[in-house]
């Protein structure tokens, strides 16, 4: 399979975002990167756009819903505590109309936004990403994430791309190999 031709994955999904989504294409990605740990794509996708629709139609009355009975909302959207904050913290964002960029908590969930908004600089380290480099966890700290991420961007160079296509292609061919098709958010958006 040649994975190479899956570079574009980010800069794809940035294009449909804003094609779809116009001036919120931000607040979109901000939900997509929120509700995307342990989240599949589709679910993911799902997620989004619902919490996306409902927000749109009275967004600081959601806000303040959403607010005041958090074990609510997190059981209507089917999310994590993980998810909340993060989602809270991209409406507050477009509620205030912030000029500042948008910081998400979690190295993946800030840099996974990063990507989805333009900034190929950085490296999104997920699941996927753990499984290519054997990590033995579920989970890294903030050197391995380093690590990690220096190793992508040293791997970019080498072959040409920016750290974001080469995060992605690596991303795609992990998934090969354990059987499963390429996908990308570019796809269902």
């Amino acid at each position: 399979m040649n994975y190479k031709k899956y570079k574009n994955w980010y800069s794809l999904t940035r294009y449909k975002l804003i094609k779809k989504y116009k001036k919120d294409y931000k607040l979109m990605a901000g939900l997509l990167a929120s509700t995307s740990p342990q989240y599949n794509i589709s679910r993911n996708m799902r997620v989004s756009l619902e919490i996306y629709n409902a927000y749109i139609e009275n967004k600081q009355d959601f806000l303040n819903e959403a607010l005041k009975d958090k074990n609510y909302f997190m059981f209507a959207y089917g999310i994590m505590l993980c998810h909340y904050n993060n989602v809270i913290s991209t409406l507050k964002h477009d509620i205030t109309k912030n000029k500042k960029l948008l910081v998400l908590s979690g190295q993946k969930v800030d840099s996974f936004y990063n990507n989805l908004i333009g900034n190929y600089k950085r490296v999104t380290i997920d699941t996927w990403m753990l499984r290519y480099f054997n990590h033995a966890k579920t989970w890294v700290n903030k050197t391995d994430y380093k690590y990690y991420s220096k190793a992508i961007t040293k791997y970019a160079k080498k072959i040409k791309m920016n750290p974001a296509q080469a995060q992605a292609v690596l991303w795609i061919k992990i998934r090969h190999m354990q059987g499963l098709k390429p996908v990308n958010f570019a796809s269902i958006i």
